[in-house]
């Protein structure tokens, strides 16, 4: 059973390539790979992270000792700049999302 499961899974995963050129379909699996891969270092980082309301959409996490961020759900912001940035939350906003039980594609910039 779980071998047929994680067959499913791959297959979803490389639906999208199935019928093109074997090049393109390796280079689709390796970037699909490598961002499950980031997705869930994110999910693992973000555990150690404990977010409090602050009021409105603010919220402040604490990420170890004396590490403390200010994340703004309606500003997309974090007060480590990396939200700002690069418009991909960082670790202390998938925190807050996570907490919130919201799905973090809903709060990427286009």
């Amino acid at each position: 059973m779980l071998v047929n499961n994680l067959s499913e899974s791959f297959n979803k995963i490389i639906l999208e390539a199935r019928g093109k050129p074997i090049l393109t379909i390796m280079e689709t699996i390796r970037t699909k790979i490598m961002l499950f891969i980031v997705k869930k270092k994110e999910e693992a980082d973000s555990l150690r992270c404990v977010p409090s309301h602050a009021g409105g959409d603010k919220y402040q996490v604490e990420c170890g000792l004396g590490s403390q961020y200010v994340v703004d759900l309606a500003e997309n912001s974090c007060s480590c700049k990396i939200w700002d940035l690069t418009g991909i939350h960082c670790m202390h906003a998938f925190a807050v999302i996570h907490l919130k039980e919201e799905f973090p594609e809903t709060y990427v910039q286009t």
